[in-house]
């Protein structure tokens, strides 16, 4: 069957969105949604706008690794290819598991995520010994 159009946000939907204490200043760590003082840069405040600025579905954002944010020494990007063949051989059980061969791709980074402390966040992520961008997240299997 022929695939239907992503549906996509509508300018004010994202305004609206961005409008909210997630993103505006929160209450606390624990009560995001509720207007406050704090601004706290959760998996979640990143998931949304990492979604937002690339286009990715949040399936590929919940599965991102530190690893997979690269540089070419003058931009960002997210490597979602399951291997780079400049590497070499990778063995099969190794090779990432992609919902479709065009799901590999290279996927530029804003640099509005890079001001808002994305490789900050990598860093300290890699520091605690962390590979996944969102750690806490739980590994969703359909039986």
């Amino acid at each position: 069957m022929a695939s239907l159009p992503r549906d996509a946000f509508e300018d004010e939907e994202l305004l609206e969105l961005l409008r909210l204490p997630l993103f505006t200043g929160c209450r606390n760590r624990l009560h995001i949604w509720k207007p406050g003082e704090y601004f706290v840069q959760s998996a979640i405040y990143w998931g949304f706008l990492i979604c937002i600025f690339t286009g990715m579905r949040p399936g590929e954002v919940g599965q991102l690794e530190c690893s997979q944010i690269r540089t070419d020494r003058t931009f960002y990007y997210f490597d979602l290819r399951d291997f780079d063949a400049r590497d070499g051989r990778v063995a099969l059980k190794d090779l990432r598991n992609l919902k479709s061969n065009a799901a590999g791709r290279v996927v530029p980074i804003h640099p509005i995520l890079i001001e808002l402390g994305l490789l900050d966040r990598m860093q300290e992520l890699l520091i605690k010994v962390k590979r996944a961008f969102f750690p806490s997240g739980k590994i969703y299997s359909k039986r």
